[in-house]
């Protein structure tokens, strides 16, 4: 029976280590990812990353061609340790270029991993899409401190007192978590947690919500700092529509 028990706490701390192989500290933070997995090899090799610092005096004007159609269709809620992340379940989606991407999830980081004019702000939501043949795009939301977001509530009431436990969530309209302005700077990058994935793309509203204090800290306290630094432009076009 000892030894049973043994085994177990053992087989604990084994799958606790391999989901927990990357991570946001000194020996398996970012710097370090491309060397803890083969997997995660494109985290160093492949030259258009995410995160970025997006220029303001560099971009290239374009119309707007972004159409964005949420349903309220939540499905859970989970802090995988990395984020708090809320998936869904036909939620509808959003169609860029003529392309239509369905949302699979969406998810924080504290600070914000992207940079305008080499500012960070408090916290940035990434609504991750795909569209029918497995390609992906991130819409990103930046937040900046200021009043309570009524949109945000339901989320940071919910958050899973324990990793990797999925909370169900519903009455969550992601609409509302959208600023009314949606100009946006798009640009191809990467996903910015291993294995790193390029060939993404990205669309970041210009226009922040607003959050407080407390919202911002209560995400913070679940996962701590979890932003990649921002990688180097490699001379990529970034698109801006008003």
């Amino acid at each position: 029976m000892k030894r049973k028990f043994l085994f177990l706490i053992l087989l604990c701390f084994i799958n606790l280590a391999h989901a927990s192989d990357w991570g946001y500290g000194k020996e398996n933070g970012p710097n370090s990812w491309a060397s803890l997995n083969p997997k995660y090899a494109p985290c160093k090799l492949n030259e258009l990353q995410s995160p970025i610092d997006i220029s303001t005096q560099h971009t290239t004007p374009t119309i707007n061609q972004l159409t964005i159609l949420y349903k309220n269709n939540a499905k859970d809620i989970i802090n995988n340790g990395h984020s708090v992340q809320v998936n869904f379940n036909d939620a509808g989606g959003i169609t860029f270029e003529d392309t239509h991407y369905s949302l699979v999830q969406l998810h924080f980081h504290t600070p914000s991993e992207t940079k305008i004019n080499h500012k960070s702000f408090p916290m940035e939501m990434h609504l991750l899409h795909k569209d029918k043949q497995n390609h992906l795009l991130v819409l990103s939301v930046l937040f900046k401190e200021k009043k309570e977001n009524l949109a945000l509530k339901n989320i940071v009431q919910n958050i899973p007192n324990n990793i990797n436990e999925p909370k169900a969530l519903t009455e969550l309209n992601v609409a509302d978590l959208l600023p009314k302005k949606q100009g946006y700077y798009a640009f191809s990058g990467s996903l910015t947690t291993p294995p790193c994935t390029d060939n993404v793309q990205w669309i970041v509203l210009k226009t922040p919500l607003e959050a407080s204090k407390k919202q911002i800290m209560s995400l913070h306290k679940a996962f701590g700092n979890n932003a990649r630094d921002t990688q180097p432009l490699h001379e990529r076009v970034i698109k801006e529509a008003p």
